[in-house]
């Protein structure tokens, strides 16, 4: 929220088949507030509360291979493009291994 604002969402899973990591599941900030670090913010205090509370260090996210704001992003925090099968879709991971495995959706 930006004083009483909400500005977006955002949230993640931990999925049985992949426990040891973090799943960005959506993220999404409203057109006026983007380009302010709100995203960045977002999944940075994630990835925080993942590590400190759940002791996960592994960061995953799907997204479109076409998405470049978002690929961007992604990669300007450390994540790094897997070699994923999917022509539409690509898997990024920060820390741990290599996802691998095509998700179950």
């Amino acid at each position: 929220m930006e004083g009483e604002a909400i500005i977006g969402i955002c949230g993640y899973y931990v999925p049985k088949i992949d426990n040891n990591a973090m799943w960005l599941g959506w993220l999404a900030i409203n057109d006026e507030y983007r380009k302010k670090g709100y995203a960045t913010k977002a999944i940075e205090w994630l990835q925080k509360e993942c590590s400190e509370k759940l002791h996960i260090n592994t960061f995953r996210v799907y997204t479109a291979r076409d998405n470049e704001p978002a690929l961007a992003l992604y990669k300007k925090l450390g994540y790094v493009q897997e070699n994923t099968p999917h022509k539409i879709a690509i898997v990024l991971t920060k820390n741990g291994e290599a996802w691998g495995k095509e998700p179950v959706w």
